[in-house]
C-alpha cells in the first residue's frame, strides 16, 4: 500500500500513488521457501534465461499493452531508480529460476493479471510498517499466494495463508492504520 511503505520505509517519488501496486511476484517451493538466484555455475533452468536489462526492455516494450500496464500497476516507488531498473532487479531476483524464466513477458503478465483479479476469496498474509515519525502501525503490504499452475494455466488457484501476519504486526488486538 504506497501511502504507508512511503511514510515509513521507503523515500518516494511524488507523487504517491493510491490504489494497491505490485511490489513482486516470487516463486516459491512447496515448503514457503523461496526459488533461489539464477546461477550460471549452478543453472536451476536450460538454456539461461535473459540476465541483462537491454534485451528485458525490448521484449517489455515489445508488448505494447504490458508496457503501457506495468508504470500503473507495477511502479517503482522510490525516489532513485526508473521503472525498468526496478523491474529488472525483480526479474533477477524473482523470475530468472521461476517457471516463467524461458518467457520473461509471461513473468510480467502474469503479476498484471494477478493484480487484476484480486478477488481471489483466499485469506491473504498482512504486512505491517511503524509510520517513521509517529510509530503508529500501517497497512504496508498484502502476500497472497498461490498454488503452481497447471500447464494449461498462466497462474495457480489462490491458498489461504499459513500465517496471517508478517513483521511487526504481532497481534490481532494490535491496531493497524490505513492511510
Amino acid at each position: 500500500w504506497p501511502p504507508s511503505v512511503c511514510s515509513s520505509t521507503l523515500n518516494c517519488k511524488l507523487p504517491i500513488p493510491t490504489g494497491f501496486k505490485i511490489h513482486g511476484i516470487w516463486a516459491q517451493d512447496a515448503h514457503d521457501v523461496s526459488v533461489p538466484l539464477y546461477n550460471a555455475r549452478k543453472p536451476c533452468t536450460h538454456p539461461q534465461p535473459i540476465l541483462t536489462r537491454p534485451p528485458l526492455q525490448q521484449l517489455l516494450i515489445s508488448d505494447v499493452a504490458l508496457w503501457n500496464q506495468l508504470p500503473t500497476l507495477w511502479p517503482n516507488l522510490a525516489s532513485t531508480g526508473s521503472n525498468i531498473e526496478f523491474w529488472f532487479k525483480e526479474w533477477m531476483k524473482h523470475g530468472t529460476c521461476s517457471d516463467f524464466a524461458q518467457h520473461p513477458q509471461s513473468y510480467f503478465q502474469s503479476a498484471i493479471q494477478l493484480r487484476k483479479n484480486l478477488n481471489s476469496r483466499a485469506s491473504p498474509q498482512i504486512s505491517c510498517n511503524k509510520h517513521r515519525r509517529t510509530r503508529v502501525l500501517l497497512l504496508g503490504e498484502m502476500f497472497i499466494y498461490y498454488g503452481r499452475p497447471r500447464p494449461s494455466h498462466t497462474f495457480g488457484t489462490p491458498q489461504n495463508c499459513s500465517n496471517l501476519f508478517y513483521g511487526l504486526y504481532s497481534s490481532g488486538s494490535d491496531t493497524i492504520e490505513f492511510p
